[in-house]
């Protein structure tokens, strides 16, 4: 079996001792997954939700959330691990990332392992299909708009004096039948009878199953060596292909590129709306025993209802 699947069904022991776990942020739904895989391998794992907790409402809605202090100060007591589920990784909301790691590095013991789950829109703009592929070494180009996300990264890293940091770039979060967006997008082809995509038909997006993703958050808890940036990517779609897949699901025919100003009004931007085009990789997941395993996303879609 592979670690996605022991990270999703408990089927094996943590490697190394069972571990305080803290996961806090923006957690939402994904943070069930999490916590399951975690717990069944034996880690004792403590939940501070954020001010919203229920899953996002759209996909064109941006929250911010807050993570109440004392209970995140409270359960810092004791932890080996810190996971700050942050930026725009499994679902569209922000964590006010600032202050959680204010209390982190205030409470938190030295030599605590932060882990924070960061974005994929922070792999930047390598214009029309995607440019060369990006590893961990290769230096974001953070979307105007989008500055924060990075900046949460940089702060994140700047603990490693006295903690351990561990910055996750999440690609796109799909899973059986798609998961929270592209089921999304199949419902509103559904309602509109034509799939739409942003950008241009060759831009190129990071795409990371969620069972991958939960397995990559597992190892990176329990191996002791773990520092530094991580890609958690499986594979690579271009805008085009994935539209269609999208009209698959759907059974709608047309396909169809957004306008900037339709796209705009869609999503009620009042200025330039981020664009993310990259071929992004991992390459530093394999020093740790993690690869990437689950179903494509093609497989995963044609499961869609």
């Amino acid at each position: 079996m592979s670690l996605a699947g022991q990270a999703t069904t408990g089927a094996q022991q943590a490697i190394g001792p069972a571990r305080r776990i803290v996961v806090t942020g923006s957690i939402a739904a994904f943070a069930d997954l999490l916590d399951s895989a975690l717990t069944a391998r034996g880690h004792d794992v403590l939940r501070v939700s954020s001010d919203r907790p229920e899953p996002v409402p759209a996909t064109n809605v941006m929250l911010v959330e807050s993570v109440p202090h004392q209970p995140l100060r409270e359960a810092l007591v004791g932890a080996e691990v810190v996971v700050l589920l942050t930026g725009l990784g499994p679902v569209l909301a922000m964590v006010d990332d600032a202050a959680a790691l204010d209390l982190i590095e205030a409470y938190a013991a030295a030599g605590v392992t932060l882990i924070e789950l960061s974005s994929f829109a922070v792999f930047g703009d390598r214009g029309p299909g995607g440019g060369a592929p990006v590893d961990e070494a290769s230096e974001p180009r953070v979307p105007a708009g989008l500055e924060p996300v990075r900046a949460a990264e940089l702060r994140t890293l700047a603990t490693g004096e006295w903690l351990r940091p561990v910055v996750v770039r999440s690609g796109l979060v799909y899973s059986a039948g798609g998961g929270t967006l592209l089921s999304a997008a199949v419902d509103r082809a559904r309602n509109d009878g034509v799939s739409r995509y942003a950008g241009g038909p060759n831009d190129a997006y990071p795409l990371i199953h969620q069972d991958d993703l939960v397995a990559l958050l597992v190892r990176l808890c329990e191996d002791p060596g773990a520092r530094g940036v991580y890609h958690a990517v499986g594979e690579t779609i271009e805008a085009a292909e994935l539209a269609r897949l999208v009209a698959a699901a759907a059974r709608v025919s047309p396909v169809q590129l957004w306008s900037d100003e339709d796209l705009a009004a869609e999503l009620q931007a009042s200025g330039p709306l981020p664009r993310v085009s990259v071929r992004a990789r991992s390459t530093r997941g394999t020093t740790i025993g993690w690869s990437a395993t689950a179903p494509s996303v093609v497989h995963e879609m044609r499961r869609t209802p």
